[in-house]
């Protein structure tokens, strides 16, 4: 991802859990490249703050042109009510 020949970075974003990075992917199939979002997330176990987490993401998704979008990382699952927040 970080060589310029194979993927060009625009822009990137640092959140307090997550890290957004948009550019093109230049692909041999493809001219001038393939416009891509790619987000890692680190997502809190806390309801009150995964929703947080989303609100903010979502706000930054909406100033993106790119067809291709990933999300991943960690969701922060609950194994077992004792993990869970009051």
């Amino acid at each position: 991802m970080w060589d310029n020949k194979v993927f060009s970075c625009s822009r990137s974003v640092e959140g307090s859990r997550f890290i957004l990075i948009e550019g093109t992917y230049k692909s041999g199939d493809y001219d001038s490249g393939v416009k891509v979002v790619v987000i890692n997330v680190y997502a809190p176990c806390t309801n009150r703050e995964k929703v947080l987490l989303w609100r903010e993401i979502e706000a930054l998704m909406v100033n993106v042109n790119s067809p291709i979008r990933c999300l991943i990382g960690d969701f922060g699952p609950i194994c077992c009510r004792k993990e869970r927040d009051p």
